[in-house]
């Protein structure tokens, strides 16, 4: 009797979604993310390139879902059409697959999409082998797009290398409080008591934060020594490349002290 298995290996980072299968080759999907603004009842069009990257044909079927997942979303049939919806594709084929965009003139804010590519063995395989593998599609509707960030939290800790060497570890949690997606860039600047800047370092950056949902950012310093005495850091950020334009920024600082034994004390945050 034949099995069936399927396997959806996906991890929805940036909006990329990798996909593979040790059984089963599968394809890769070119964008991974695709970012554009239309206004709206305006249109737009693009290409995704699909390449098999294994030694034997697959049936692929492209499966647009709405994303994130939520209730009162404009159906996605209604404002994306792609073509063709199922093909073969040979051994180290290539395909270019279109697709086309049109906004709904009462859509606000921004239209999401995960792009699906699924993939099945050639029939009469013994295992039916399926992989998926999603690209993200946002469709910013402009004029409509509300860009409202905002640091709810903000926190510092000492920790340890691996190297044994000690850093300061920061983390932002970051709030959207818009209506569209953003990748947000940062940085922390660590001044002394009087107010000297001692240096900055980058946050993390890739990961967006979706309308009315919060994610949490990172950032190391690694000086040559931790003094004791005391600190402020400021968390910055701007709304990243696609607002750039824009050069709006939100921030957040603590002040806190490193005491003679080493330890981290933030000066006026109480204890959790």
């Amino acid at each position: 009797m034949k099995k069936a298995f399927t396997f959806a290996l996906f991890m929805v980072l940036t909006g990329i979604v990798l996909s593979s299968s040790s059984l089963f080759a599968g394809i890769g999907v070119d964008p991974t993310v695709t970012e554009i603004s239309v206004s709206p009842g305006g249109k737009a069009k693009g290409t995704f390139t699909v390449v098999n990257d294994g030694d034997e044909s697959v049936q692929v079927v492209v499966q647009p879902e709405n994303w994130p997942r939520k209730r009162g979303a404009i159906d996605i049939s209604s404002w994306l059409k792609i073509k063709p919806e199922e093909f073969k594709l040979g051994a180290k084929g290539v395909r270019k697959v279109k697709y086309k965009v049109k906004v709904p003139k009462e859509a606000q804010g921004e239209l999401m999409s995960m792009v699906f590519f699924a993939t099945t063995a050639p029939a009469g395989r013994a295992v039916n082998i399926r992989t998926r593998f999603g690209v993200a599609l946002y469709v910013t509707v402009k004029g409509t797009e509300v860009l409202e960030g905002e640091i709810s939290d903000f926190r510092v800790k000492k920790v340890k290398s691996k190297e044994e060497k000690e850093k300061l570890y920061f983390t932002a949690l970051v709030e959207n409080r818009g209506n569209v997606h953003f990748r947000p860039r940062g940085k922390v600047v660590i001044e002394d008591e009087q107010g000297k800047k001692l240096d900055e370092v980058e946050v993390q950056y890739g990961w967006p934060v979706f309308p009315k949902n919060r994610r949490l950012y990172r950032a190391n310093w690694e000086p040559e020594e931790i003094v004791p005495g005391n600190y402020r850091a400021i968390a910055i950020f701007n709304y990243g490349d696609i607002y750039s334009e824009l050069d709006k920024q939100f921030e957040k600082d603590i002040s806190f002290e490193v005491t003679d034994r080493g330890e981290i004390v933030t000066i006026g945050v109480e204890k959790n």
